[in-house]
């Protein structure tokens, strides 16, 4: 195969050259004249194996990423929804049965539970208050028994085979890589379930020494109507449906936080849905930026109790336990016991998802709030628009795909936290870390 390369060779674009670091800070103070720029704190990818902000430009996804994901149970405290008579709220028929009763929110990072500010509804919901029914232990599902050595050794075989196949079929040419990767991973797995004589952990099933808080006969939980068989197939409990409301009905409520009943809101939010999860959203607007725009709009504080290495900080009451240990580690996994020795966590399970990477490290990142000083997009987007009509695309297809980010973006992150690169001329404070930047 040979490859060709297009470039100006006599005049090369390289970005450590002193001229372009000088138009690039030429560019700097234009933006600044015409108010452009300014310094806030937003929820960013942050990579704590590099210790910086990244830009969308420089992650990389992994669709196989496995989290564990729980169900957590915040108790609704006393006192009646501030929404109740513009919902045309019955009293009689969900007012009862909310007493005593947790409302449950479903999150992929259980660690972001001690930056909580609130749980967040649809006003347009139906939601279900279900009870936990009286089952004997002889009718609980049993635990499947092991599979015999001999089974599991022709599995080995019969996996080894396949492995053999997919490598003959890449060698001619009918086959591809991935088949065989997934192959030896199988394989893999296979003769580790052997040699322990305990099958392998599989995304939905449950993480080991993190056994649920049981659920008593009559315990009370809040969940969307449509969602009550995945919340009873998760908690493993029939659940029996007691009354049905509207989310309305919860707005105005407050709930106790799981680690220190802290009382948090009950709020109206446009991204909840009821595709899956709970139909009730874990809200930490420190950690992401849908959650941040809740709190910017209910005056909630944006707490972050990570630091730069992705650790637990003392910032928060219920964080303070956890100070020193990485939210993606042992941290995550400290998070879960406290809430399971607290009697909150209802259900904890390997989940499969597609999970940002950072494309240097190559390791996961974190939504994290800090200080960064961020573009106005916004401003740009009708320049930067009739700017795209004047270049030629090649593919024409990747015009949309451009348009539609300048379209899509209010905002953009300059900063990074690098020792290279074209520093920002900032000057702070060294005191109070207020920022001075000016022409």
């Amino acid at each position: 195969v040979r490859w060709g390369v297009l470039g100006d060779w006599e005049a090369p674009y390289t970005t450590m050259a002193p001229e372009y670091e000088a138009a690039q800070l030429g560019v700097l103070q234009a933006m600044l004249r015409r108010g452009l720029l300014f310094r806030g704190e937003r929820p960013v990818h942050w990579s704590p194996a590099s210790r910086t902000a990244l830009a969308e430009a420089e992650l990389e996804y992994a669709d196989r990423h496995v989290s564990t994901a729980a169900h957590v149970a915040f108790p609704l405290l006393e006192g009646p929804p501030a929404a109740a008579a513009a919902a045309d709220f019955d009293p009689f028929d969900g007012g009862s049965a909310l007493e005593g009763a947790a409302v449950v929110v479903w999150t992929t990072t259980p660690w972001t539970i001690p930056a909580n500010q609130a749980v967040c509804v649809r006003e347009d919901l139906t939601y279900a208050v279900v009870e936990a029914s009286d089952v004997q232990p002889s009718q609980l599902p049993s635990e499947p028994a092991l599979p015999a050595a001999a089974e599991v050794e022709e599995r080995v075989r019969a996996q080894g085979e396949v492995v053999r196949a997919a490598k003959a079929a890449l060698k001619e040419g009918r086959g591809s890589k991935a088949e065989v990767e997934a192959g030896v991973a199988a394989l893999l797995r296979l003769k580790s379930e052997l040699q322990s004589g305990k099958p392998e952990l599989q995304p939905g099933d449950s993480p080991p020494n993190l056994n649920a808080s049981p659920l008593p006969h009559g315990a009370r939980l809040v969940v969307a109507a449509s969602l009550v068989d995945a919340l009873s197939e998760a908690v493993g409990t029939p659940l029996v449906v007691a009354a049905t409301l509207p989310g309305a009905a919860l707005i105005g409520r407050h709930c106790a936080h799981p680690l220190s009943a802290r009382p948090v809101p009950v709020l109206h939010a446009e991204h909840v849905t009821d595709d899956a999860g709970t139909g009730l959203v874990h809200t930490a607007p420190g950690h992401g930026p849908e959650d941040f725009a809740v709190g910017v709009a209910h005056g909630l504080a944006a707490a972050c109790p990570v630091d730069e290495k992705g650790c637990f900080t003392a910032a928060t009451e219920e964080a303070a336990g956890f100070a020193g240990e990485s939210v993606l580690d042992d941290g995550n996994e400290a998070v879960l016991t406290a809430l399971r020795e607290g009697g909150s966590l209802l259900a904890a399970a390997r989940h499969e998802h597609r999970y940002p990477y950072d494309w240097r490290s190559k390791t996961p990142v974190i939504f994290r709030t800090t200080p960064q000083w961020f573009v106005r997009l916004g401003d740009l987007r009708g320049e930067a628009l009739a700017a795209l009509h004047a270049v030629e695309m090649r593919p024409p297809a990747g015009r949309a795909r451009l348009e539609a980010f300048v379209r899509g973006r209010t905002e953009w992150c300059l900063s990074r936290q690098r020792s290279w690169g074209v520093p920002l001329p900032a000057f702070y404070h060294v005191e109070t870390g207020e920022a001075l930047l000016t022409e």
